[in-house]
């Protein structure tokens, strides 16, 4: 059996916050599977809600953008792959290659992208320190 080298965890209290804090209190919680998209309109509930043990491919329009998640690895744990762990199309443009961990991305009423991020993954921003020397 194939081991990933480097484990990773998901902050459940910090994802299930975030999630209720988009999603106006709507959902409380993270899907309990490998390939978990949730997708919406800021402050609503969401317009697709998916969770999955295998990859899969969802569809959605939100404000007359069309949205595409496409979850395309088969091993959960491959994460260094060519173009990512699966993809977010929003109006026929390419918004997000998802990783391995939480992949985020905001777009405006025309699907371009506003904010994009990750975290609890090899691509989140690292902590950055500065070392002084005491004189």
């Amino acid at each position: 059996m194939l081991r990933p080298t480097r484990e990773f965890s998901l902050d459940a209290s910090d994802l299930n916050g975030s999630l209720r804090l988009l999603t106006g209190e709507r959902v409380s919680a993270a899907g309990p599977d490998d390939y978990s998209v949730v997708a919406g309109v800021l402050g609503t509930e969401p317009a697709l809600s998916r969770s999955s043990p295998w990859p899969f491919r969802a569809a959605v329009s939100l404000g007359g953008v069309d949205i595409e998640v496409r979850m395309e690895s088969w091993l959960a744990f491959d994460t260094i792959r060519r173009m990512g762990f699966g993809h977010v199309i929003a109006g026929h443009r390419h918004a997000l290659i998802v990783e391995r961990g939480v992949s985020f991305v905001a777009f405006d009423a025309a699907g371009r992208v506003v904010r994009s991020g990750y975290t609890s993954g090899i691509f989140a921003p690292q902590p950055r320190f500065i070392v002084q020397l005491a004189r």
